[in-house]
């Protein structure tokens, strides 16, 4: 299998993966996860997001959500679907999202609904508390007990998408570690049905897996799979040139982690000093040492309360030793 150029964003693929499912089967989990039923006996089409919205402006050429389905009865359309992919926790989404709907319950004269997927849980976690309690409208957040968990291999081969997005959903805590395994197991049985029609698009859904699996998950179902001799050279070749996605992606997330930590550290430093020096104490190279050389949270938040509150009579010397630099409190003795 020749490598593609672009692998495409993690959005990208999920987005696909999406597309890649029946419409039926589709708006069969959304609707069941919002409470709504008669999804079996309509007409499900798929519409190309690409479109003009009276009132609604966006970029020539550009998605405005991530998937449209209208659903016929009669002869006419009775609602419409909208899907978005959500990796990110985005305040604009609070009105873009309603206005969606909205615009497209307009433009069609029918009720609108949007279904948002987001695997990472802390995402999802943060759509939920933070941007729907302040919508217009009631998205449906899609969740793990909503997508089927699908671990055995031959119903893997035979509904390779929905394998892969249940993967992508029940590989988190708190599930047990052997659990979260097995629907990756499950899931790279499911890509290797799909390298047998469309390469490209395996080489995106591995991409996917590596990119939002958990990396104690890929690396134990790696070495399952091996052990059981269900991970074939062609397979192994997969999971090792695309793995560096989904390393890159969780080393991404863990350094932008620790640089917001440093520069939070650096912040309440920064503070405390400033705070010192606006009430009036005069602070030596070796206080501010001190400072800048305390790793401990818990001693910065207090010095940083003490700044601010300790009688401006209180030296320097003593104010610093009501916590030491380590978190530990002072020796009495």
């Amino acid at each position: 299998m020749d490598k593609p150029e672009q692998v495409g964003s993690t959005h990208d693929n999920l987005s696909d993966l999406l597309h890649a499912i029946a419409p039926p089967t589709l708006l069969r989990m959304v609707a069941a996860a919002g409470g709504l039923l008669g999804i079996d006996r309509v007409e499900i089409e798929y519409r190309d997001p690409r479109v003009q919205i009276i009132g609604l402006a966006h970029p020539a050429g550009t998605k405005i959500v991530d998937g449209i389905y209208t659903v016929h009865a009669a002869g006419k359309v009775v609602e419409i679907w909208l899907l978005e992919v959500e990796l990110d926790v985005i305040e604009s989404k609070v009105r873009k999202w309603s206005l969606y709907v909205v615009a497209f319950e307009y433009e069609l004269n029918t009720t609108g609904h949007l279904a948002v997927f987001s695997p990472v849980p802390d995402i999802r976690e943060g759509i939920r508390t933070k941007l729907i309690p302040r919508m217009r409208i009631d998205p449906i957040l899609i969740e793990p007990d909503h997508i089927e968990r699908i671990t055995d291999y031959d119903d893997a081969r035979a509904r390779p998408e929905l394998t892969i997005l249940g993967c992508l959903f029940h590989c988190h805590e708190p599930a047990p570690l052997e659990e979260r395994v097995a629907v990756l197991r499950a899931a790279m049985v499911a890509i290797r049905a799909v390298t047998a029609v469309d390469t490209i698009q395996a080489w995106r859904y591995t991409a996917l897996v590596m990119q939002l699996v958990p990396p104690e998950v890929v690396k134990q179902g790696e070495q399952e799979m091996q052990e059981a001799g269900e991970l074939d050279e062609h397979g192994k070749w997969l999971v090792s040139e695309s793995e560096r996605y989904g390393h890159s992606f969780h080393l991404g997330l863990e350094e932008g982690r620790k640089a917001a930590e440093a520069g939070f550290y650096a912040y309440v430093r920064l503070s405390i000093i400033q705070v010192l020096e606006l009430r009036g104490f005069i602070l030596t190279d070796a206080h501010r040492e001190r400072i800048a050389a305390c790793s401990s949270l818990e001693t910065l938040k207090r010095w940083d309360v003490a700044a601010k509150t300790a009688a401006v009579t209180q030296s320097v010397e003593e104010l610093l030793d009501c916590v030491r630099g380590d978190g530990e409190p002072p020796n009495r003795d």
